[in-house]
């Protein structure tokens, strides 16, 4: 009996061992596991994100070739576009990409230092109104006062941001939603020398720049026949447009025919999360130097 106890007791101490063993080898795995869960997040992580840098690198090579690109993308009958749009799918991406000429747009720093607040406001909700985005701007300027608070010896544009021109949950909901082809980013622009591209610019946008220079009726008749109008250095030639000579000399001012302004938006969805990347490319005023301004939200 005294025998069979104690080769119970040693079957039993050897068990427990046994358990106690297999309880560390399976904490040890356990182990293992996360860590290379993790490593294998960590790596798809790395790699969407080089992705994600390596097509917003390759995309703004096409910036040098905008006026070319969206002329060629033009409609028959058309000179050229104001913007070309692509959406294709690249490894785990889903890309919107969306070609722009940001003198076809409304300028809003323009605006700005034309009109007074309210003007300007009423003008930028005008634009939005007719957009799918259905945003209403909430502009924001840097003023003098801005500026001297802050201790900015440099004459900075009123709007240099979109979170200056619409609040941050609106600029998320637009940017985060889904693509849209007509939103505020297509008929506004923050750079630019201010003249617009006349043959490119849309009705919203010539009515926000141009009145209460022209009449509805004068920028009607643009409309219809700017495609037989050119903008020179010192006259605007506009066929069966009567113009007075304040009219001509400041159209002259207010209009162009040649681009120096072009922006690339890219949209990346990796089906957990949408990134924007926008970059703008301007010629900067009375040089020949490049201005590239870069922004990811």
């Amino acid at each position: 009996m005294k025998t069979s106890y104690k080769q119970s007791r040693r079957a039993g101490y050897v068990l427990l061992l046994t358990l106690i063993l297999l309880a560390m080898v399976a904490a040890g795995l356990a182990g293992v596991a996360r860590r290379s869960h993790a490593a294998s997040l960590e790596a798809n992580r790395v790699e969407r994100e080089t992705q994600r840098r390596w097509l917003a690198v390759t995309a703004e090579t096409l910036l040098r070739d905008s006026d070319q690109i969206l002329t060629d993308q033009g409609l028959p009958g058309d000179r050229s576009m104001a913007a070309a749009r692509f959406e294709f799918d690249l490894g785990h991406h889903h890309l919107t990409l969306t070609l722009a000429d940001e003198q076809a747009k409304a300028n809003l720093n323009t605006l700005a230092a034309r009109h007074d607040h309210a003007v300007v406001s009423a003008k930028a909700n005008a634009l939005a109104s007719g957009t799918a985005s259905n945003l209403r701007p909430r502009l924001r300027p840097i003023g003098e006062f801005e500026a001297t608070a802050a201790g900015v010896d440099i004459d900075w544009p009123a709007f240099g941001s979109w979170e200056q021109v619409v609040s941050a949950d609106d600029l998320g909901r637009l940017l985060n939603g889904p693509p849209l082809e007509n939103t505020l980013l297509d008929h506004i622009t923050l750079w630019g020398n201010g003249r617009l591209r006349v043959d490119r610019a849309s009705r919203p946008a010539l009515e926000a720049m141009l009145t209460p220079l022209l009449s509805t009726g004068q920028i009607e008749q643009m409309l219809a026949e700017r495609m037989e109008y050119a903008v020179e250095s010192s006259a605007v030639g506009i066929s069966g447009l009567e113009l007075t000579d304040r009219q001509r000399e400041q159209l002259a001012e207010r209009l162009t025919d040649e681009s120096q302004t072009f922006s690339i938006r890219l949209r990346f969805d990796d089906q957990r999360r949408a990134r924007y990347h926008m970059v703008v490319q301007q010629t900067a005023a009375a040089s020949s130097n490049i201005q590239t301004f870069r922004f990811d939200w």
